[in-house]
């Protein structure tokens, strides 16, 4: 029997490593795009095929000057 697709949350506590459809680690990410403080990335499941988009929020900064 198959399992049902994740959710956002489930997705988010695997930390992107699989895919939300079949639970595959099999995956591929594309280029990051940035744009106004968001971003996002094309991501597919080499597995069952299946695309989908990552999308990234900004949550602050780190300095890389001392």
């Amino acid at each position: 029997m198959n399992k049902p697709t994740m959710t956002n949350a489930e997705y988010i506590d695997e930390g992107g490593t699989v895919c939300p459809f079949c639970r595959s680690h099999d995956i591929e990410g594309q280029e990051v795009n940035i744009d106004a403080g968001s971003a996002w990335q094309d991501v597919i499941c080499n597995q069952c095929g299946k695309d989908w988009q990552d999308t990234y929020t900004l949550t602050g900064y780190a300095s890389t000057n001392n």
